[in-house]
């Protein structure tokens, strides 16, 4: 298994084909997300305990979660040509939702003790569980089982792992660059906080094209559809 130039190229194209649905379906709800999430946390004014940064951080995830999980849904309706209007699609998201907020909530939990008693390196553990969602959504796992079977899915296979973090990681620098920019303009964190989801909210949701391209070029799509 390998992330070769043309997963990425058909997962570009991919992209590019959807980007003005992506944009008016997805695009709307990452700025709402993201922006009552960085609400919600200056109003509960969290100290800097590990209690009070581990609730952030809860926060934080399932938020970001919610955009990224209806753009593997709209893959899904894509793929396969079922109806992709909002009002479906948004029903689908809120029937998965607490689904999603049980997944993300372990995971992070369990990430979030790795970062501070060192059982695991957090960043492993995320890329192990980089198809969670997927499993969640195209087989209807339960959360945990999704994450089990993302991270023994996952076993042994590093290099692949390590490549969509590549991807990541570029697409993060180029957002890093640009707010560096806008970040000299509007000198409010807040804003600052509120545009970094934003583009890191983007960057997840090319790296879930291609981790479905990966999903299910090795036969895993068995989707009753």
């Amino acid at each position: 298994m390998a992330l070769s130039m043309d997963i990425i190229k058909q997962s570009f194209s991919f992209f590019m084909q959807h980007i003005i649905e992506i944009s008016w379906k997805i695009i709307p709800l990452i700025l709402v997300t993201s922006y009552l999430s960085n609400l919600l946390i200056a109003w509960l004014d969290f100290g800097d305990g590990f209690l009070d940064l581990y609730y952030a951080i809860v926060i934080k995830s399932n938020f970001f979660a919610i955009p990224i999980v209806l753009f593997v849904i709209l893959i899904q309706h894509k793929v396969y040509e079922l109806p992709t209007n909002f009002s479906q699609l948004f029903m689908r998201l809120v029937y998965k939702l607490p689904y999603i907020i049980v997944l993300t909530t372990i995971a992070t939990t369990l990430m979030y003790l790795a970062a501070f008693m060192l059982i695991f390196p957090a960043l492993i553990l995320a890329l192990r569980f980089s198809y969670a969602w997927i499993y969640l959504i195209f087989d209807n796992y339960n959360p945990i089982k999704a994450l089990w079977t993302s991270f023994n899915e996952t076993k042994g296979e590093w290099t692949l792992l390590w490549q969509n973090m590549l991807v990541v990681t570029i697409i993060s620098l180029i957002s890093g660059i640009v707010l560096f920019i806008v970040s000299a303009i509007f000198l409010d964190d807040f804003f600052i906080s509120w545009v970094m989801s934003i583009f890191f909210n983007m960057a997840f949701l090319f790296v879930q094209v291609i981790l479905y391209r990966i999903y299910s070029e090795f036969g895993k799509d068995n989707v009753d559809h």
